[in-house]
């Protein structure tokens, strides 16, 4: 157990007192829509004290907690509107791999799907708060709909971190607690080692909800649980506890339980088994808050299966970076779009991208360049020819002389006509079992 989380059986100090009482004028609210609730809950927390000890709960917040509970899909895909975009498909937050470089070719396949970014950690952008653009810069407005993952285990870090990303105009704001890394859930004491502190989640949402004034939706990423802390009650616990005492109206589940200290990061997304029927009966038991599924999603069937078992939405990862194209009929099939996809071509998409690549390589330098090339590298897997644009693209790296965009360039030129020119939705061939996490 973490050292600086508190113990769930030390954990009778006033702050979760105020949190759990709280949490019982939020669900008198919630259940009557009756303002007087609201106003209640409000004025018991602005008086009966601080959630940590640099920040206090909001009139704001208090009302964030008794919003709708419809199960409608979201607003507006830039404001993310109360409740956050439709999520229906979403990319999963992928360390070294979900960067803006990553997003921007993503967003060349498709307009509706959402894009979230890498883990930040809170520490990163509290003691860096100058180089902030750094880490929080996106391809706006293009990139939207994008929701913004944070890391950590600080409720005054966090609500700065929140603050600080606010100007930039993330759709949500969501709150890592599946992240079983060594790093992450061992030395850094928050990722999924957070499942087994629901009124600390709770205190640290709420926190992440302050920071941006409540204009933007928090969310929670999770594993169905921990170790032996596995059953499907402890998980129902955990969002019940949640959502209750915080604004969080959203969770993203991913289907396996996270083994912490005995299996690599790696290990986590295909040793333990899917459980499925756990995110399908919080749905139903929870139809006030929206559920999104991750874990082990292939293909377009995938997708519908999940879709009609009731969650809300189905989030994609390995998958999409394996296969990327296969994905740019999204658009159509999933959301049933009146306009459909953005309907580029390779060939279109690479000149795109290759034009984007080409001025972030003038603002980066040379050693940006496979940062730059590292997105398109499958754009032609389970392709005939596929091996050999990645080859080309590898070896056209080596030569000092070209920039990335003339990288591509000679990539592109090798690859026939007629794979160049399919249109979205002809990539038919399922994305390989071997990236089924």
């Amino acid at each position: 157990m973490c050292g600086s989380i508190p113990q769930t059986k030390r954990s009778r100090s006033p702050n979760l007192i105020v949190i759990k009482t709280a949490s019982i004028f939020t669900f008198i609210a919630v259940m009557t829509g009756a303002p007087g609730a609201a106003r209640s809950t409000a004025a018991f927390v602005q008086h009966h004290g601080r959630m940590s000890k640099n920040w206090r709960m909001s009139r704001s917040v208090a009302r964030t907690m008794t919003s709708s509970s419809t199960r409608g899909r979201g607003a507006s895909q830039e404001d993310g509107g109360s409740e956050g975009p439709d999520e229906r498909v979403s990319l999963a937050p992928m360390m070294e791999y979900t960067d803006r470089h990553l997003r921007f070719l993503l967003r060349l396949l498709s307009k509706r799907m959402v894009l979230y970014t890498e883990m930040i950690t809170a520490p990163t952008l509290y003691h860096n708060e100058e180089s902030r653009d750094r880490f929080l810069r996106f391809n706006s407005p293009a990139e939207h709909p994008v929701v913004l993952q944070l890391g950590g285990s600080d409720p005054e870090q966090l609500a700065e971190a929140s603050r600080l990303a606010s100007p930039y105009k993330y759709n949500a704001m969501n709150l890592n607690c599946g992240c079983p890394s060594e790093r992450v859930s061992g030395k850094g004491c928050f990722g999924a080692a957070l499942m087994r502190e629901p009124e600390r989640v709770a205190e640290l949402c709420t926190a992440m909800s302050e920071g941006s004034q409540g204009k933007i939706p928090v969310t929670v990423k999770c594993r169905i649980g921990v170790d032996d802390d596995d059953s499907y009650e402890q998980l129902a616990r955990f969002v019940e506890t949640v959502s209750g005492a915080s604004p969080v109206r959203h969770f993203l589940v991913h289907a396996r339980k996270a083994i912490l200290g005995g299996l690599s990061p790696d290990q986590n997304r295909k040793v333990p088994p899917l459980k499925y029927p756990f995110v399908y009966r919080l749905s139903r038991e929870f139809p006030h808050l929206r559920f999104t599924l991750n874990g082990g999603v292939l293909s377009y069937e995938d997708v519908a299966e999940h879709l009609r078992e009731g969650v809300h939405g189905v989030m994609i990862g390995r998958a999409v970076v394996a296969r990327p194209f296969y994905w740019s009929d999204v658009d159509a099939r999933v959301f049933g779009s009146a306009d459909g996809n953005p309907g580029l071509t390779r060939r279109e998409v690479l000149d795109r991208y290759g034009a984007y690549a080409q001025e972030e390589e003038a603002r980066g330098g040379p050693r940006m360049r496979r940062l730059l090339i590292k997105p398109v590298h499958n754009l032609f897997a389970g392709e005939p020819m596929g091996k050999r644009f990645r080859a080309t693209l590898d070896q056209a790296l080596l030569e000092p002389s070209l920039d990335v965009r003339q990288v591509l360039e000679r990539a592109t030129a090798v690859m026939p006509a007629a794979l160049l020119e399919v249109p979205p939705g002809s990539a038919a061939i399922p994305a390989p079992e071997a990236v089924r996490h």
